[in-house]
């Protein structure tokens, strides 16, 4: 498994209490910090059930280099700290290289808020401040990468879309005033090697 943006290596936990074994992870963040917390995380997983690696990278410099292919991509809160939503001329091709990791039959989850319409500019104020708090600012732009982009951007990388699921990013949402503060999961997966 590949973590695009680990952070504290969230996603490796996920595997191991779900049941797998015989793991491989690497997860890739820029913050080294962040980076020295997911590799005490890994440390602390049975080695029988996941092994891994943690590189501090930026995604573009991680995909620069030669890498392995996978079977599973993660990015879950991370596109948006990975991606400059402002380059646009650099999307096709990060995504046509992040889709190029992918073995054959693999699959890739990229997870990540957006506003849902409705919300007021108070609403949306909120929002940032709360996402700001939640997962930093990595100098990246616009705090939300649409779904619908990210959507286009690796269908038109050659994988298909199968599944979008879409939930309150947080379930105290309407208590903390903002209700249209949603979470995108979307699955896809490529059906043949197209490398």
């Amino acid at each position: 498994m590949l973590d695009l943006g680990c952070g504290n290596a969230i996603g490796a936990c996920h595997l191991v209490a779900s049941g797998g074994r015989n793991l491989t992870y690497v997860g890739i963040d820029a913050d080294p910090t962040v980076c020295q917390w997911a590799r005490k995380v890994l440390d602390s997983l049975p080695p029988a059930e996941l092994r891994g690696s943690v590189v501090t990278q930026t995604l573009q410099e991680y995909l620069a280099a030669p890498a392995s292919r996978f079977d599973l991509i993660l990015s879950s809160w991370a596109f948006r700290s990975c991606v400059d939503v402002r380059l646009t001329d650099t999307h096709d091709a990060i995504s046509r290289a992040i889709a190029d990791l992918l073995a054959p039959h693999g699959v890739l989850l990229v997870g990540d808020a957006f506003i849902a319409p409705g919300a007021t500019s108070e609403e949306i104020g909120r929002i940032h401040r709360h996402h700001l708090r939640l997962v930093g600012d990595r100098g990246t732009g616009h705090p939300i990468f649409p779904p619908e982009l990210i959507a286009t951007l690796f269908e038109g990388a050659g994988l298909e879309r199968v599944e979008r699921l879409d939930v309150p990013a947080l379930p105290l949402g309407p208590f903390l005033r903002i209700p249209h503060d949603r979470f995108c999961l979307q699955v896809f997966r490529r059906e043949a090697d197209a490398r």
